[in-house]
Formats: C-alpha cells, sequence, structure tokens
C-alpha cells in the first residue's frame, strides 16, 4: 500500500531529525554536561571524591536491637474470625515472607531496622559519604549537619543520617521482631531494664497497645515507648494483642482486659492500670474503657481512630490483605456510637495527644469530638492539640515529658524504681 511504501521513508527522516537536534544539544554543550552527570553517577565510588575514614566506619556503627527482657502468656481462647487454628504455629509471621518486598513502608521501616547494613525509608542502602556544603540534613534528628561531618547518605533518593542517629539504637529486623510474629496469640512483653521476681511494685503500671490498623503492630509503637517510660520510673509493658483478619475486634478487646487482670492480680487493686495507645491502639483502649467494667483506671490516646467507618471501605480501609480484613472489619465498629459521643460514653480520665498536621486521624474527626464527649460527661481529661508531625510520630514532637507528668499525678511512678516486677512469668528464649 502506499502508507507501508512511504514509512521506511518518513522512520528515515525522523532519525535524521533527532540526530540533527543532538548535535545542536551538543555543540551547545548541553547535551555533554548531561552526560558527563551520567557517567559521574555511573563511575566507581573509587574515581569519586572518596569518604572519610569516620563516615565509612558509619557502616558498622549502628547497634544490634535490645532483646526483650520478659514475655508473660495470656489466654486466648477462639478467636471470632478464626475458621480454626488447630496446629498452626505460635511463631508464624503475620505475613509470608515471600511477600515481605510488598510490605507498606511504615511496618516495613527499612531505615528504623537493625538486621543489616542501614538503609533509607525506601529501602536502598546507604553509602558513606562527607557532608556537603548544602545538605537536606538529618532525616532522622532534622539535625543541620556541618560541613564536612560524617554522615550515610543514600544515592538515590538523599536520604542522610548523621554519626549520632546511626548509632542511636535500631528496632528489630522483621524475622526478629516478636510484634510481627504469632498472629492469633497474645502475651505481655517487658522492655529492656525490667526484671523479673516476686511483685514489688510501688506504682500503677501502664500497658502498651501500639497501633498498626488492626492488621499489624508498629515497632516504634511499642518496646521505645516503654522502654522510655521505664527510663523515667514509670512501669510499662507492651501487649501484643490478636489482630485481623485471623482475629476480631472482640478479641483484642479481650486481650486488653486479660492483661490488665493478670497485672491487677500482680500490683493488687490500690495500683492503677493505664493503656496508652496509638493510632488503632488507641481505638483499642477507648473501646475497652467504653465496656465500664472498670478494666482501666486511666488512658492515654495518641493519633486515635476513633471513627472506624473508614475501615469498611475499600478505597479507604488500608488493609494490606484487604479481601480477608474486609470480611472481619464490621466487628471494628460494635461500639462506634459509644466512642463518637452517643449513649453509653464511658471513659476513665484520659489524655489526648493529637497533631494538627496529621492528615490520616485529623484531630476534628477524632479527638475533639472525643473531648467533648469527656467534658459532657464530666470525665477529668488533659487535650494536647498542636503540631506533632504527620500521623505516626510515635515518641517524636515533645508530647511525652507532659504525658509523664500526667502519669505521675494519676498515681504512676510517684514512688517506683523504675523496674517492673512480674511474678510468675518467664523469660523469653532470646532474653539476656
Amino acid at each position: 500500500s502506499p502508507v507501508a511504501r512511504a514509512r521506511p521513508a518518513l522512520l528515515a527522516a525522523s532519525m535524521a531529525a533527532t540526530l540533527s537536534v543532538r548535535r545542536r544539544l551538543w555543540r551547545n554543550g548541553k547535551f555533554r554536561r548531561h552526560a558527563a552527570s551520567l557517567k559521574a553517577k555511573a563511575a566507581p565510588s573509587a574515581l569519586r571524591a572518596a569518604p572519610s575514614a569516620a563516615a565509612t566506619a558509619l557502616l558498622s556503627a549502628a547497634p544490634s536491637p535490645p532483646p526483650i527482657a520478659w514475655q508473660l502468656p495470656l489466654p486466648s481462647p477462639a478467636s471470632e474470625g478464626d475458621a480454626g487454628s488447630a496446629g498452626l504455629d505460635a511463631h508464624a509471621p503475620l505475613i509470608d515472607e515471600s511477600r515481605w518486598d510488598r510490605l507498606p513502608p511504615w511496618i516495613a521501616l527499612h531505615a528504623d531496622r537493625g538486621g543489616g547494613p542501614p538503609r533509607c525509608f525506601h529501602g536502598h542502602l546507604l553509602m558513606p559519604k562527607d557532608a556537603g556544603r548544602r545538605n537536606g540534613g538529618c532525616m532522622r534528628c532534622r539535625r543541620r549537619l556541618p560541613e564536612g561531618s560524617p554522615t550515610l547518605r543514600c544515592r538515590f533518593c538523599w536520604w542522610s543520617l548523621c554519626d549520632a542517629c546511626v548509632k542511636s539504637p535500631r528496632l528489630p529486623a522483621l524475622r526478629d521482631d516478636p510484634l510481627f510474629h504469632g498472629p492469633r496469640t497474645a502475651c505481655l512483653l517487658g522492655p529492656p531494664g525490667t526484671e523479673l521476681s516476686r511483685p514489688v511494685f510501688s506504682g500503677g503500671v501502664v500497658i502498651v497497645c501500639p497501633g498498626g490498623n488492626y492488621e499489624f503492630l508498629c515497632p516504634n509503637e511499642g518496646l521505645p515507648v516503654a522502654a522510655r517510660l521505664v527510663e523515667h520510673g514509670i512501669n510499662a509493658c507492651v501487649l501484643k494483642y490478636r489482630l485481623l483478619p485471623g482475629s476480631g475486634h472482640r478479641d483484642a478487646v479481650d486481650d486488653l482486659r486479660a492483661a490488665a487482670a493478670k497485672l491487677r492480680c500482680i500490683v493488687g487493686d490500690r495500683r492503677p492500670i493505664a493503656a496508652l495507645g496509638f493510632s488503632a491502639g488507641g481505638h483499642l483502649a477507648a473501646s475497652t474503657a467504653a465496656l465500664g467494667d472498670g478494666a482501666l483506671d486511666a488512658q492515654v490516646l495518641v493519633y486515635p481512630c476513633l471513627d472506624g467507618r473508614e475501615w469498611l471501605e475499600p478505597e479507604t480501609c488500608g488493609f494490606f490483605q484487604e479481601k480477608e480484613c474486609l470480611a472481619v472489619a464490621p466487628t471494628l465498629l460494635e461500639r462506634q456510637a459509644a466512642l463518637t459521643g452517643a449513649s453509653g460514653f464511658r471513659a476513665p480520665p484520659t489524655m489526648l495527644v493529637a497533631s494538627t498536621a496529621d492528615e490520616m486521624c485529623t484531630p476534628e474527626a477524632h479527638c475533639d469530638r472525643y473531648a467533648e464527649s469527656l467534658g459532657a460527661a464530666g470525665v477529668p481529661y488533659e487535650y494536647l492539640r498542636r503540631d506533632f508531625g504527620q500521623h505516626g510520630f510515635a515518641l517524636d514532637g515533645g508530647w511525652m515529658d507532659e504525658c509523664m507528668a500526667w502519669l505521675r499525678r494519676h498515681g504512676f511512678g510517684a514512688e517506683g524504681d523504675g523496674h517492673l516486677h512480674v511474678a510468675g512469668a518467664a523469660p523469653d528464649a532470646g532474653a539476656s
């Protein structure tokens, strides 16, 4: 056909025009500079400016995460979302290892987990490099880096870490993370620095409930939080509760109630028990308190997700195992009316922490309404509402000091010695 006969000529004309444009760019120097930059990026590191010995030493400076001090199993009857878990490995990971490369970044946490060389948020290896005159600062502490200071830096996304942050403790790797294993088992975990002995309590206990969308448990909202409380003389431990899709919301509530009952048997009825929950963990604490059975004497809700209607929609649920979790998600709204200010609202003394920069659990949709319900019910509360950062800021933002002061006013750590003593629990196999 005429079109077929003309196609070679059109292709040749197009190639000639492309070569002509490239020649002009080359003569102007633009293409040569672009090619030189590409060649420099592809060149071996030995051909570029060599990092200092101090920067190179940072590759082996990252410490391993400390092991948990103890583990106290909790009774876990048959789960409401369980179709029979006989023979299930209690230490199986939440997600099969073949799918770990597809985990959401807020649970993969490449930049924060140990078990390998330092990486950036996206999982790229960090390389030693001295900070230049113009740099974006450390991505963890947000500190401006002096020129020439040793750093680790990603070649792809410019993620940088200063020497102090590289040497700070890291979270456990996925295969070593106790919060990433045993989806249908519940237990209490003791942070490093706590002890196992006869109960010698001198203050209440704070149960830390990590968030994770009821499908995971975020490690940066667990043991580091409990360890911070213990360092300041407030007894604390972490609750590993059962998760979707193998378990439902009532199972998680039962786990928190069982943890509170177990600790109350140890410390006695005169010592208060509080829950400190992040995101979904805050929803769990508030749901447990709404029962009104006195399981909790106080609660701290940090960027809690109190209006759970988004868990019912595929577009907003955020589940990794979407189909399986959506089938059990309606159980998360069993106490929705009570949490959003309708009849049946109950709560102990409460501290709320919300960030005005949080676009996932905005204060207007969650904490503001809960604070109004607390005031209407005459429940004493304190509300920290300012810019702490985006959702998931965990220990960042500077709210922790005010939280610990509030806890001390409510009988936590007033006479504490900084150690949690638990009777009848066995040390974890990996504890030292």
